[in-house]
């Protein structure tokens, strides 16, 4: 198993080829990488799959603005 940041991956195989594996837009990509968002690209047993690690922020309870 191969993990790589979409910026490592982008600079390896070019990001017309990182759109066709993803299933997205060359523009997408392109977009992603200028945004330095934090996705990773997984290679395992002959199958590629990508993922993106948000932050959760949890929204302050209406209740709690009620005060």
């Amino acid at each position: 198993m191969k993990i790589f940041s979409l910026s490592e991956y982008v600079r390896e195989n070019g990001q017309a080829r990182a759109a066709v594996i993803l299933g997205i837009t060359q523009g997408a990509v392109s977009q992603a990488v200028a945004k330095n968002r934090d996705i990773y690209i997984e290679e395992k047993d002959g199958t590629t799959s990508a993922y993106e690690i948000k932050r959760f922020k949890p929204e302050l309870s209406t209740e709690a603005e009620e005060v």
